[in-house]
């Protein structure tokens, strides 16, 4: 039974790391691309992608993160995108955090949540971002309040011409809703 098991778990995974090129999904990489190849603009708009659970969503990011790697240029690193998985964050310090590791930091957990932010945002430009996908956002942030600090932050990094993508269920929409700067912000595209 075990191995009955066993094999199974394999298919499946290999099942999910497969890319459907469904019109829709390839139609999605490509407006998320045309977002990360805009020129910087005053008020930096983004998508925010939502469907429901085991809808594909976080496949999308994958590919997208495929089709723009991270580039090892002798000291030069460039990484065009970064992912987050929102799921197990529950703090915005811990949020911080991992930016900072995302993006190969030197002493990710130093210094204050404000510190890090600017630290982020300085080390971040050297890099060459410009997206950061934000997976599962609706486990961090929800219409109770508990979502405001993580929507600040959202809000100050597209003030800082980053492309932020939040990726969940429908309650992102929600979420993203209860900020009127934000609510005008995002393109909320519905995974089919």
């Amino acid at each position: 039974m075990p191995e009955e098991q066993s094999e199974r778990h394999r298919l499946i995974e290999k099942r999910e790391g497969f890319w459907f090129a469904e019109p829709s999904r390839e139609a999605l990489l490509d407006e998320l691309h045309a977002l990360y190849t805009d020129p910087p603009r005053h008020r930096t708009r983004s998508l925010a992608i939502i469907g429901d659970r085991n809808d594909g969503k976080s496949q999308i990011i994958k590919q997208f993160l495929a089709r723009h790697p991270i580039v090892e240029l002798g000291e030069l690193t460039q990484i065009p995108a970064i992912a987050i998985e929102m799921s197990d964050i529950v703090t915005i310090q811990e949020f911080s955090r991992r930016l900072l590791e995302q993006i190969r930091a030197v002493s990710p957990r130093a210094g204050t949540h404000e510190e890090r932010m600017k630290r982020f945002v300085v080390l971040a430009k050297q890099v060459g971002l410009r997206m950061i996908f934000l997976d599962e956002f609706h486990d961090c942030a929800d219409t109770t309040g508990k979502g405001k600090p993580f929507l600040r932050i959202i809000k100050n990094l597209t003030l800082k011409h980053f492309f932020v993508v939040p990726v969940g269920v429908v309650e992102v929409e929600e979420v993203l809703k209860k900020d009127p700067q934000l609510a005008n912000r995002f393109n909320l595209s519905v995974e089919d």
